[in-house]
């Protein structure tokens, strides 16, 4: 799938749909490898944050989705993401 028909579907702009996913790689990778973690937590918070939105006021999902993902992966991640970031990292295994 090009990227032009992805950020269509999504219903954002091509644009705007590359640098989200810019930005959701540079922040898992930050977290993952424990450097600059409060920054990509921040950048993974941004995007869950969008993904809630679409998921729950544009699409109509359910907590649990009878069909496809409901949003509770996206809550989790979040949590996380927000612990990650008012601790700076310290609950992380390596770094």
């Amino acid at each position: 799938m090009k990227s032009e028909e992805r950020a269509e579907g999504l219903g954002l702009s091509p644009g705007l749909s590359r640098f989200v996913g810019i930005a959701e790689v540079i922040g898992a990778i930050s977290v993952a490898a424990g450097i600059y973690i409060q920054i990509g937590a921040a950048l993974l918070i941004s995007t869950m944050l969008g993904a809630l939105y679409k998921k729950i006021f544009v699409w109509n999902t359910g907590f649990y989705a009878d069909e496809g993902f409901g949003w509770h992966y996206d809550v989790i991640f979040l949590c996380a993401n927000l612990l990650f970031l008012a601790t700076g990292g310290r609950f992380v295994l390596l770094g």
